[in-house]
């Protein structure tokens, strides 16, 4: 996790933020839950693996859960403000009803890389009350409750929206090599190969992929097993297939990484998640 996280329980969480960042490249990181992220002030641009969006005032970001994903500041000097929700996919299963459900919804829009929805002002200003409402709720049951609808509703009509068109990856550069590894990272991935495929040298490829997602090559292989291999196992799928599935050649290397990454081995993941 990075920053701000959801409490196990809870449905969602609410954030609202100002400061002047004094890291320029946060590294990519992922979540389990959906995430909102409503930019409001400053200069950045947002990067969800393979795709890259310079942010304007108003441009919210949906990331579903899974997707390795960051903030870029562009200006350290500016103040940076944003609005960022986290809802559990559980809570946003709440938003449905016969023909209608917000999840399915929310995964189209990823599907069709429409990870930028922009808000009007008079939306905005919507988000902004009810994250306001959220600060003042207290221990009060029914003004959480109140805030809880305002949020789904906010939620429910971002889904109800017009498809817009597709967005495309970042064009050439790492975005290409992101996208690469997103198709094969289950497969025998290595700096060489890349380099080769992509026409650059190891020492070159290796420093701007770096600078892309500040991970190294190998670094963001890994994470992306280990979002496959959280899932498989969630799904009762037994820890060596995990492994297997994931790209392994043996259980001990998969144990290995697994334990650095998550802090628990997978057999007490399962035990922790089901």
């Amino acid at each position: 996790m990075h920053g701000d996280d959801i409490r196990s329980g809870k449905e969602y969480e609410m954030y609202h933020s100002t400061w002047r960042s004094t890291l320029r490249y946060p590294a990519l990181h992922a979540h389990d839950f959906y995430e909102f992220y409503l930019f409001l002030q400053g200069e950045a641009t947002y990067i969800i693996e393979d795709y890259a969006r310079v942010l304007s005032p108003g441009d919210l970001i949906i990331v579903p859960p899974g997707r390795l994903h960051r903030a870029a500041f562009d200006n350290l000097d500016r103040p940076y403000e944003r609005l960022l929700a986290y809802v559990s996919t559980d809570a946003l299963r709440s938003i449905a009803l016969p023909g209608f459900s917000a999840v399915e919804q929310l995964d189209h829009l990823a599907r069709g890389r429409q990870y930028c929805q922009p808000l009007s002002p008079g939306e905005v200003d919507g988000w902004r009350q009810v994250f306001r409402d959220a600060e003042t709720d207290g221990d009060d049951p029914a003004r959480r409750l109140i805030t809880r609808y305002q949020l789904f509703a906010l939620i429910a009509r971002l889904c109800a929206r017009r498809p817009g068109e597709q967005s495309l990856p970042a064009s050439g550069g790492m975005a290409a090599v992101v996208s690469y590894i997103n198709e094969h990272f289950c497969e025998d991935v290595t700096l060489e190969q890349l380099s080769q495929r992509f026409y650059l040298t190891p020492a070159h490829l290796s420093h701007q992929f770096r600078r892309y997602a500040h991970l190294s090559v190998h670094q963001y292989i890994t994470a992306k097993r280990m979002l496959l291999a959280r899932v498989l196992l969630t799904q009762g799928v037994a820890p060596q297939e995990a492994g297997s599935r994931c790209g392994y050649q043996d259980y001990s290397s998969f144990y290995r990484a697994f334990v650095k990454t998550e802090g628990v081995s997978p057999r007490q993941y399962i035990d922790l998640n089901t």
